[in-house]
Order: structure tokens, then sequence, then C-alpha cells
């Protein structure tokens, strides 16, 4: 699905996340996260029921190839919708991206889906302040959920909005 972003105009390709896709969303989550996940992790998510998707530039040309940008993996079960990981590439941050990505994701679901949720580190006050605009509500806390840099242990915020009209 082409979509284009507001805040430059210019145009990304969003589509279902593939295994071919693996070498390079491992390389941008190993840059961009401070405990990133595995290929395990991620080929677990392929081969279940979640819904895992690439962000990619369009190429301007002929000659160049899309490149991915960012990607998100969620879950879904009963009336309810989790974001398991949601990830922009450091060189194409502070463009809208996740906005972009998280407002597809928001208005994606079908009218079964309720709740979102998601879970952030407490620290992580720009993947924060995202969720606040998209009208996520901290609705609970999981004491010393994520593990730190320096041995200790970091809570997460848990995250939700309302779905239902």
């Amino acid at each position: 699905m082409k979509i284009i972003n507001p805040r430059n105009q210019l145009p990304y390709c969003l589509r279902e996340m593939n295994a071919g896709d693996l070498h390079t969303v491992l390389q941008i989550e190993n840059v961009a996260q401070l405990h990133p996940w595995n290929q395990a992790s991620f080929q677990s998510s392929l081969d279940s029921s979640h819904q895992c998707y690439v962000l990619e530039n369009v190429a301007s040309d002929h000659n160049d190839k899309a490149i991915i940008v960012a990607y998100a993996v969620i879950s879904t079960a009963a009336d309810e919708a989790e974001l398991l990981n949601i990830t922009v590439s450091p060189h194409f941050q502070r463009q809208g991206l996740g906005h972009l990505l998280l407002q597809y994701l928001s208005d994606s679901f079908d009218k079964t889906i309720a709740s979102f949720f998601l879970e952030v580190r407490r620290s992580n006050h720009q993947a924060i302040a995202l969720y606040d605009a998209h009208y996520f509500n901290e609705v609970g806390v999981r004491a010393n959920y994520y593990p730190s840099n320096n041995g200790g242990r970091e809570d997460a915020i848990i995250m939700a909005k309302s779905l239902s009209l």
C-alpha cells in the first residue's frame, strides 16, 4: 500500500514483512534498540498470527531500490491489539515516520478490535510523546520489567487507547 508522509509529501510503501526482510530489519533493530529482538523473535512473529509490517521509501527511479525505514509487529487476540515492536531506522527518525506508521496501524484494525495496548520504557520520552500524540493513555506500570544498561531494571509503562467509536 502506498502512503504519503504529510510532513514532507514523500511516498512510502507499507507491506507485510517477510523472511527476506529479516536481515535488514535486524540491522535496524540492533542499531536502534537498547535491547534488540533477535532473529528468532522476529521469525516467531512471522510464523505466528502476528501482523508484521515494513515501511519502505519508494524508489525515486527504476535504478533505485526501496529501502526499509521502519517496521512494526502487532499481536491481536479477542478484542485487543498489542504493539509488540515499532522501530524507525535512526537514519530516518524525526521525519514523522513513527507517526505515519502508528496512525496506519491504529486505523487498520477491523471493528472487532476495541483496544490497542503497548509497553514502553519509562525513560523513552520520545516514544511516550509519540504515543501521547496518538491518544494513548497510561493504564499501568510493570515494575522492573526491562533490563537496563547499568545492570539494573527499568519500569515499563503500559499504555492503551480505545478504538471503538
